[in-house]
């Protein structure tokens, strides 16, 4: 099946973005079907947000062409639940509507998921988007229920996220409290949770050692870079986007996965950290309840608050052998529930029924 799949560029090593890599991972992964890849999106944002919405309507302005241009048979809409993402990708939707080509929509989170005071006219453009779709898939039965509430839609699959499997072979981790690793991994955003994450730090920094290892970019690096390395001195370091086998030997080399977000949907670098045993810290937004169980597999944390993160990290260092056991089933969730191939296998089964 000729398949569009959009969202912003896959190939830019420089651009953190979990729709891209999640676009890679699936056209490298699914050769029962043939994608033709639509960039949409800046994955270069201009500070000036006029010539943002220009090229993205130069974007979209492109699409009919490209469609008829490759016979496309199906499109693969990603949807980051924003405002910018529900008004471009509605355009996208009418604009298939009109192509008479049916529309698979794949919502990943996003800052309006679950908000109540979601203005009217992007609730509006989202109850087009969902039955302008001929079927939906979101990453958690949290969402499917929030969708039919709201909405009244109901043809919904859920399918969380996967990751590829990794040829490293798992060794269970020591926790060395005379030096733990901390690792961020992801776009450096407010939104982020990264400076209530710095101020944990800093209450851990006058009791324990630690090294924080910052990967990513985004509008906030140059500021938080800079605050960093004022706060922390020679126990931060910034590494920059980490891709391919630097990025693994960065995932084998720390001991914890930080990601204090206010709102996501579920988070490749989350399953990825996992997948080598980092115990991950995370906000209890999006799907992530429905694969951290807290404790077991995983740490959940409250959203906006730094004394939760530096608590529960406390309890992780000054709890080695608990530590340990989360480590093995954050690991073991991955090779039982997340591979890709399992995934791919799910998602031909929802092609074959549009």
């Amino acid at each position: 099946m000729n398949i569009l799949i959009e969202s912003p560029g896959i190939n830019n090593i420089n651009f953190v973005s979990g729709i891209s890599s999640f676009t890679r991972l699936i056209i490298n992964n699914n050769p029962n079907q043939k994608y033709f890849h639509f960039h949409i999106g800046n994955d270069n944002r201009s500070k000036l947000r006029l010539i943002n919405y220009i090229n993205t309507l130069k974007q979209i302005y492109c699409l009919p062409k490209f469609i008829k241009k490759n016979q496309i048979e199906l499109v693969h809409q990603n949807l980051p639940v924003d405002y910018k993402g529900v008004i471009r990708e509605y355009l996208v939707n009418v604009i298939c509507k009109y192509l008479n080509v049916p529309v698979l929509l794949h919502i990943h989170g996003g800052k309006l998921f679950f908000e109540s005071n979601t203005n009217f006219a992007i609730s509006f453009l989202l109850k087009k988007l969902l039955y302008g779709s001929k079927i939906v898939i979101v990453q958690s039965e949290r969402e499917k229920e929030f969708l039919f509430q709201n909405f009244r839609y109901n043809k919904i699959n859920v399918l969380p996220n996967a990751i590829e499997n990794q040829v490293v072979e798992f060794h269970l981790k020591e926790f060395n409290i005379e030096k733990i690793k901390i690792l961020y991994l992801g776009r450096i955003e407010k939104e982020k949770g990264i400076y209530e994450l710095l101020d944990a730090l800093v209450l851990l920094k006058a009791k324990y050692d630690f090294q924080f290892i910052l990967c990513g970019n985004g509008s906030c690096t140059s500021n938080f870079v800079e605050v960093c390395k004022n706060k922390l001195g020679c126990l931060f370091e910034y590494l920059g986007v980490v891709n391919g086998d630097t990025k693994y030997r960065i995932l084998s080399a720390s001991d914890y996965f930080i990601l204090p977000s206010y709102f996501e949907g579920l988070p490749i670098s989350l399953l990825e950290a996992m997948s080598f045993g980092l115990v991950p810290i995370i906000t209890k937004v999006g799907a992530v309840p429905e694969v951290i169980n807290d404790g077991v597999n995983g740490i959940l944390i409250e959203s906006y608050s730094s004394i939760d993160i530096y608590k529960k990290i406390l309890f992780l260092i000054e709890n080695t052998e608990k530590t340990k056991l989360i480590s093995f089933n954050a690991y073991n969730t991955i090779q039982e529930k997340h591979s890709i191939s399992r995934y791919v296998n799910e998602l031909n089964l929802i092609y074959q029924i549009i």
